[in-house]
């Protein structure tokens, strides 16, 4: 679905909103990954972190996915305007399933 995503994403984005909005096919192509990752993102944190009892450690994962968000989101909303937005979020999704992957491999850690 992401590949498809990515090569039809002119096309669609003019289908579904016109003309007007073709400028904005790129956005498209910057989420279309997100689809895969937030699809890693619930096995390892649903069904990984939280079936075996760590929530805690999936509210860091995505708190550091907001930290993320903010840390890439502002300077590149200010700059890029909605691709540096489209950017952010792509880069707070990644940051939240990599972690989880990470933490999923070991998740006994002590936090004192």
């Amino acid at each position: 679905m992401s590949v498809g995503l990515i090569l039809l994403a002119e096309p669609i984005t003019v289908l579904m909103f016109g003309e007007t909005y073709q400028s904005s096919y790129p956005v498209l192509v910057i989420w279309s990954p997100i689809i895969v990752i937030i699809g890693l993102s619930q096995v390892y944190g649903k069904s990984l972190l939280y079936s075996t009892g760590h929530e805690l450690l999936m509210t860091m994962c995505t708190f550091l996915g907001m930290v993320m968000f903010l840390v890439v989101g502002i300077p590149g909303i200010i700059s890029f305007s909605f691709f540096g937005a489209a950017a952010a979020s792509l880069a707070a999704e990644i940051t939240v399933t990599l972690s989880m992957m990470i933490i999923g491999k070991k998740p006994n850690w002590k936090f004192k």
